[in-house]
């Protein structure tokens, strides 16, 4: 059992497969939890929204977990294997999980190369299916039957050289069908030269966060296609308060407040620099998404206790 969100939104995951699936569809890696703490961290970003999941693997923890804290629907991917044997395993562990841990009933799988689950189901009902990201074709024939797209997933995808292209394309894709969904994604360390294939499939990476462990380093980010620039309606932000309130205002490109939100104490003095960081961070995301601000903004103005100079989440630099 693994624990993400406290005894209430404990996760419940199948470790007893088979011989044939003890590779890395195995396992809950961890820059899966990494995503999974984001998702529970800004679960007012993802609660109703309709999310796509690449590479889910047979835990699904991803996507179970955004599930699990009110997603509309989730549909769970991975690229297929070579042998039918494994995809089907797969499969059957990834149905065992998303059973048992309540978020919907995959009634409908079927072994097929294609198509893991025919036809649609209502509410919090993850759907299991297959892209590959070496044949483009099985992302369109997925995304034609999407009536809508919020949010994509992705967990320690970028791990093998030989997928950086592929999964590159797919991106691209998906976020030109859906221009204005966003890719969030976790990733340990590695090889890097992907950042390189998405500058030419015209997508960008930002980065939010560094997370370090006794043996790994992990980044959490954004992959995004940017807008052309006579569409672009820049977005700015301030912040007034610190110590018992705060007040968010949004401000465009011209100087007109377009939005305006409370919330709790921004003080970094009182709350240390990383819980001020991440409050902030998750209450502007969370504020863009209910008022419709196109994110990310392009700076952050205190008026209060914050050294926001010290944030570098409010303008979204990119990786360097």
């Amino acid at each position: 059992m693994t624990d993400l969100a406290g005894p209430s939104k404990r996760l419940r995951l199948d470790d007893d497969q088979p011989q044939e699936v003890q590779i890395h569809w195995k396992h809950t890696w961890p820059a899966a939890e990494i995503l999974s703490q984001f998702i529970i961290s800004n679960r007012r970003l993802f609660e109703g929204s309709t999310i796509l999941e690449l590479g889910s693997g047979a835990t699904g923890v991803v996507g179970i977990t955004a599930a699990k804290i009110g997603a509309k629907r989730v549909y769970l991917t991975d690229i297929r294997d070579k042998k039918a044997s494994f995809l089907y395993l797969l499969t059957q562990v990834l149905r065992r999980n998303v059973e048992q841990n309540g978020v919907g009933d995959i009634a409908q799988i079927r072994v097929c190369w294609q198509l893991l689950s025919d036809g649609v189901t209502d509410g919090q009902s993850p759907i299991a299916r297959v892209i590959d990201w070496t044949e483009l074709s099985t992302t369109d024939r997925l995304l034609a039957e999407l009536p809508d797209l919020d949010y994509v997933l992705a967990s320690d995808v970028f791990y093998d050289p030989s997928v950086f292209v592929p999964l590159a394309q797919t991106s691209q894709r998906i976020l030109s069908r859906f221009p204005t969904a966003r890719l969030y994604f976790s990733y340990q360390n590695r090889d890097d030269n992907w950042r390189i294939h998405l500058e030419d499939f015209g997508l960008k990476a930002s980065l939010i966060r560094i997370c370090d462990s006794k043996r790994h380093t992990f980044q959490l980010g954004e992959i995004y296609k940017p807008r052309e620039n006579r569409e672009i309606n820049k977005m700015f932000a301030g912040i007034e308060g610190g110590g018992t309130s705060s007040k968010l205002v949004f401000v465009d490109q011209n100087g007109e407040q377009i939005k305006c939100a409370d919330s709790s104490s921004t003080n970094v003095y009182l709350d240390g620099f990383e819980k001020t960081a991440e409050h902030i961070a998750t209450w502007v995301r969370s504020e863009a998404k209910k008022h419709n601000v196109q994110l990310p903004l392009q700076g952050l103005v205190s008026f209060s206790a914050v050294p926001c100079s010290l944030f570098a989440f409010p303008a979204k630099p990119p990786y360097k």
